[in-house]
């Protein structure tokens, strides 16, 4: 009898340590088999998000990269479209610097799923928010290029002559003129007419009346005074 409880006292005695060392191998041996599991890197689109009236001043992430890790048949089946990466400043009314975490949202063969694990970088995002703003500038047309010997470009004209440029406070401020493409004069004899697109140094610009002109030149007969004081 004093044999028996000496057995029943061995078993359960420290009987919680044992239980949690049972516990901490089952986790652990569920840990090794999740981590065993294959990883897929997918680039996907990022949707930013701004409050109204709101931007960055500064170019941000359009992508970002994202690591699934999980059941092969559910990786294989997976595409970018399954992932929306969305960073989201929309709470950020007041000018400054902001951060935001970048957050996964699954759908499609992604959703639901409770055996799949997903990283995103990067993690957050930084950026200097402004207010948007809207100014009237003029439109410069840029040459290239010469008419044919003995012409020369007269009067022309660009229309609209003057465009909204609309984007952060602080890059519409410093703009002062827009330019065109080059407009090539190579060898032309007479008047022209042709369509130019407008040129946008900062992509946080935007044209909200077309990104466009239309250009009209004339070609004229160079005077010999003019055609002398261009050979000299």
């Amino acid at each position: 009898m004093a044999k028996s409880r000496s057995l029943l006292g061995a078993v359960f005695s420290n009987w919680r340590i044992k239980v949690l060392s049972l516990l901490a191998a089952i986790m652990l041996f569920i840990f090794n088999n999740f981590y065993s599991l294959p990883e897929r890197f997918i680039s996907v689109e990022l949707n930013t998000l701004f409050a109204e009236g709101m931007t960055s001043a500064h170019p941000y992430p359009r992508r970002v990269g994202v690591e699934i890790r999980g059941l092969a048949r559910s990786l294989a089946a997976a595409t970018e479209e399954d992932i929306e990466a969305v960073a989201d400043f929309s709470r950020f009314t007041q000018a400054g610097i902001s951060t935001t975490p970048v957050s996964i949202r699954t759908r499609g063969v992604l959703e639901g799923l409770e055996t799949i694990e997903i990283k995103v970088d990067p993690l957050e995002i930084t950026l200097p928010i402004e207010a948007i703003t809207r100014k009237r500038i003029e439109v410069v047309p840029v040459f290239r290029g010469l008419p044919a010997a003995g012409y020369r470009l007269g009067l022309y004209l660009v229309n609209p002559a003057e465009v909204y440029v609309e984007g952060p406070a602080s890059i519409v401020q410093a703009v002062n003129m827009i330019f065109t493409e080059d407009i090539d004069l190579t060898g032309k004899r007479e008047a022209f007419d042709l369509r130019v697109r407008l040129v946008r140094d900062n992509p946080l610009l935007a044209f909200p009346g077309g990104d466009a002109a239309n250009f009209h030149g004339q070609i004229l007969q160079a005077d010999t005074q003019e055609q002398e004081w261009q050979e000299q």
